[in-house]
């Protein structure tokens, strides 16, 4: 990183993110970006307000010391000369407190012109949402407005009226002053026209305005009582707002709307009625900021947002944030959310406060104590169960909370607050103390998860190695087994399916679809080793092994039918084993010991996309990880605003190079029917099952073949275009649902499609079964669909509760759709129309399944105990009901403490076979 990019992260990039933030809430309020335009140059103006009065005040100082000392100075070098001379002045300086670097003074105000205006530009000046939108006279905020044409060539207006506006600005506010702080806004204002007079004009616009601001501002400067008159249009402009507004509160009675209206007039004209008593009122004006307090808590404050957080979810799953493409340690995502977080708690609010009255710096003390407090307690505590995130910082649920947890958070927040000002006021020590502490304990925690992730890092130099491009292997003579583990394949809606597509159910003859299916645990690390290896993997048979870590038990669980189908002579390819060496992306090294064995990591191997749209992750990854902080601390109240769909308020920016193919990156979904982008976890594994055709090596011999092949699809929820079901930048699938929602009733059992989550949940799984479908076409056309056998099975199920009997009424929330994974299977020579089996199976039933009757008597290569199912009909059938579903506690030897369910053989929708059994 270097020292520039270090400037610009401190400096611009925090400015940068509260425009776009600004603008992006203003633009979905306000649904036009021309007004979102304004309402950001009046935010952005009134917010620094402050520091440009502040800054004015110290240049008139700066001139006023400058004439007082003007004739003593002129006395002095006409007297002297030479090293007398200097000498002579720096003690006329130090008797009058100046120094000639003092003038800086002078150029604070400008100075601060600088970086807001690179934020505003590098913001405004390619907005996609921008390009071709008209906005009255102008025709396209997103090119130059060019409104009219002078003798063939076009003139743009706005970027000469901006200029006149801002010399009539400089001429009311240098009136009086000499005539070099004239040259130097006349000169200010010549660069800007040259600069800007190319731009695009949403971007002149939003200049045009501040210099509008500006003037408007000087105005008040020169009138005698400019507070009283901004009192008044301020009340106004409140009487407007809530006269425009009044349509929204018609629930509300006159009385309560004409208090409202009262307090709009009455609030600004007291305030200023009473304006030289508040300091009386709040502090006194001899009393100093509390510069320690301040800037402990702006360091604290950093450290959170900049460390601590982003590091606690780096941590929680290293793996995911790491690209094969742009290898690089996950912690570095670190630098970039470290550097802006000190930019705006600690170089910006410090400006703030450098240019703050000293009452104000008292103000501002209290304020970022009380903020830090209010930061903690809505992270520890508020927040929670939020689901799972992926590695763009995206919740696989939305964000929303009740009315009641609002409420609650609002209360818990002003009590805090008291408390913390009654420290801060009576326990004046307290503060500084408790903050320097904190700021040790957060870095402390921080340092400590970047470690972890660097260990992690560092045991991943197997995914810096070339993979091969997977080649299935088939044969047309042998007998081909496929175990297809679809990463949370849901059960129970797969009729739904077949009932919406008869092509697709077509495409299903032969197979028999097994509704009362288990799984024995909610999660991938719970769920695949009994699918892998039988019923001595599940978790509770696992815990039983309590001498051996849980990494090398699952690696066992995955290599059972491999080595066992090697074994007897068959040819063995394994794609994508999940959770090999306890890793996120497989470690294929776990069958080092097994050479013959084909292994292959297919996973983002036939992505279209290139490093231009990993590039564009790594980009929105080191924006989001601040955002997501900054998210995690605000009021419960203001985390929908911020998250944003996941957005984190991120505007899309227009390049030259986007074509029509082009997709962003990451999914807005705006309702259960329309969405933007396209996830990038959906189409690495996506794209596995669409090049299925193309990685089939099909060869003419009587060898027989064994695949075992993983596939997260299923995993990788987002919405899809009907009724092809494929990824497209732009989804809308509202004509399509309205008229085809029969298809989510089946034999009078209609799903319960409660919102985005199930939409998108039956969407990539209907995706998966129409490539499959269409790859079972081509094994059919090549002469290897009678002599294969295939399954389909899942580790687990989906939390999406599909049916109201899915979830029983219990503290824990026990919802069996989570435990309810696909299971299918097409055997030897079967072509007749998909059938329904009823009995009860769990997915342990899988290695029975697949070597029933081609490996005699089967016996674990491992243990030497028999592979069968024995244990469903000997044993109490024992579900693990955990959830974390991280893989850091490889090296535990148990799964954690957590509930456990057994249920009775039968319906598994009928919650009365379920019974709880208690913690283990």
């Amino acid at each position: 990183m270097s020292f520039l990019t270090i400037l610009y992260l401190l400096i611009i990039k925090p400015l940068e993110l509260m425009f776009e933030v600004i603008f992006s809430i203003s633009e979905r309020l306000v649904s036009h970006p021309g007004y979102a335009i304004i309402i950001l140059s009046l935010s952005v103006n009134f917010l620094v307000l402050p520091l440009y009065k502040r800054a004015d005040a110290m240049q008139v100082e700066e001139r006023d010391k400058e004439n007082a000392l003007a004739a003593g100075i002129e006395h002095l070098k006409k007297t002297f000369s030479g090293d007398e001379r200097f000498m002579m002045l720096q003690t006329y300086y130090r008797q009058n407190d100046y120094s000639p670097t003092h003038v800086l003074k002078g150029s604070v105000s400008l100075f601060l012109q600088i970086p807001f205006f690179m934020a505003a530009y590098r913001l405004l000046s390619s907005l996609e949402v921008l390009q071709g939108v008209s906005f009255g006279p102008i025709r396209d905020l997103g090119a130059p407005d060019c409104m009219f044409t002078v003798f063939g060539f076009g003139v743009n207006v706005l970027p000469i009226l901006m200029t006149m506006i801002s010399i009539i600005s400089a001429v009311i506010y240098t009136k009086g002053m000499p005539a070099k702080a004239k040259v130097q806004l006349f000169v200010m204002a010549a660069f800007f026209l040259v600069f800007l007079y190319n731009s695009p004009s949403g971007l002149a616009f939003y200049w045009l305005l501040n210099n509008v601001f500006s003037m408007v501002k000087n105005i008040f400067y020169k009138l005698k009582r400019p507070g009283y008159t901004l009192a008044v249009m301020s009340a106004i402009a409140g009487i407007l707002i809530i006269l425009s507004s009044l349509f929204k509160f018609q629930y509300m009675s006159r009385t309560v709307n004409l208090c409202i209206l009262g307090t709009a007039l009455i609030l600004p004209l007291v305030v200023y009625k009473f304006k030289d008593k508040l300091p009386e009122i709040k502090l006194k004006e001899k009393e100093k900021g509390n510069t320690a307090s301040f800037v402990l808590g702006g360091i604290f404050a950093a450290v959170l947002t900049g460390l601590l957080i982003p590091s606690s979810v780096l941590k929680a799953s290293p793996e995911e944030f790491v690209d094969e493409l742009l290898f690089h340690n996950p912690n570095t995502y670190l630098f970039y959310s470290a550097f802006i977080a000190a930019g705006a708690f600690v170089v910006w609010f410090g400006f703030f406060y450098i240019l703050a009255s000293s009452p104000a710096k008292r103000i501002m003390s209290l304020l970022i104590w009380v903020v830090d407090g209010v930061f903690i307690m809505d992270y520890m505590v508020f927040g929670k169960g939020l689901g799972q995130i992926n590695n763009l910082l995206v919740f696989d649920d939305e964000v929303s909370y009740d009315a009641k947890i609002k409420l609650i958070n609002l209360l818990c927040i002003a009590v805090l607050a008291a408390v913390m000002v009654f420290v801060f006021v009576k326990l004046k020590k307290i503060p500084g103390v408790v903050l320097l502490a904190g700021i040790i304990a957060l870095a402390g925690m921080s340092v400590s998860n970047m470690r972890y992730v660097t260990e992690k890092y560092n045991g991943l130099t197997y995914l810096r190695e070339s993979s091969d491009i997977a080649s299935l292997r088939l044969s047309t003579e042998g007998k081909n087994v496929i175990v297809i583990m679809l990463d949370r394949g849901l059960g129970c809606v797969f009729p739904y399916f077949m009932n919406e597509d008869p092509d697709l159910a077509r495409q299903f003859d032969g197979f028999t679809y097994y509704p009362n299916t288990i799984s024995f645990g909610c999660h991938t690390k719970f769920g695949a080793t009994s699918l892998e290896g039988g019923y001595e993997y599940t978790p509770y048979a696992l815990n039983q092994r309590d001498t051996e870590s849980l990494v090398d038990k699952t690696n066992e669980a995955l290599k059972v039918m491999p080595v066992l189908f090697l074994n007897n002579g068959y040819d063995v390819t394994v794609c994508d084993p999940p959770m090999a060496n306890y890793r996120w992306t497989p470690d294929l090294s776990i069958y080092d010991d097994y050479p013959e064995i084909r292994t292959f990591n297919t996973a983002g191997k036939f992505n279209d996309l290139d490093i231009s749209f990993v590039e564009q992750t790594e980009v929105n990854r080191q924006r989001n990880f601040f955002c997501y902080s900054i998210f995690k601390v605000a009021p419960v109240m203001a985390q929908e605003t911020l998250y944003n769909k996941g957005l984190y308020n991120r505007m899309e920016r227009s390049t030259d190079q986007k074509s029509e193919e082009d997709v962003t990156l990451g999914q807005t979904r705006y309702d259960i029917y329309t969405s933007v982008g396209v996830d990038s976890a959906f189409l690495n594994s996506y794209t596995v099952l669409t090049h299925l055709n193309y990685i089939t090596e099909i060869n003419e011999s009587s060898q027989d073949t064994f695949l075992f092949l993983e596939n997260s699809t299923p995993h990788a929820p987002q919405f899809l275009q009907e009724p092809e079901y494929i990824p497209q930048e732009d989804v809308d699938n509202e004509a399509y649902e309205i008229m085809n929602q029969g298809r989510y009733t089946v034999d009078g059992r209609e799903l319960n499609m409660a919102g985005n989550n199930e939409y998108m949940t039956y969407q990539v799984n209907m995706a998966s079964y129409i490539q499959l479908g269409r790859w079972f076409d081509y094994l059919r056309a090549n002469g290897v669909w009678d002599n294969t056998r295939i399954i389909i099975v899942a580790d687990h199920g989906d939390s999406r509760q599909f049916f109201p009997e899915s979830n029983m009424t219990d503290d824990i929330g026990f919802n069996t759709c989570f435990v309810n994974p696909i299971l299918l299977m097409k055997d030897f020579d079967s072509n007749d129309p998909w059938v329904t089996d009823e009995q009860f199976m769990t997915n342990a039933d899988v290695p029975t399944m697949a070597t029933s009757g081609v490996i005699d008597n089967p016996v674990n290569p491992f243990t030497g105990n028999p592979i069968n199912n024995d244990a469903k009909f000997d044993e109490p059938m024992m579900v693990y009901y955990g959830h974390d579903w991280r893989n850091d506690d490889g090296d535990t030897l148990t799964y954690e403490y957590a509930p456990w369910f057994t249920i009775d053989p039968g319906p598994v929708f009928e919650l009365d076979r379920w019974s709880f059994v208690g913690y283990e």
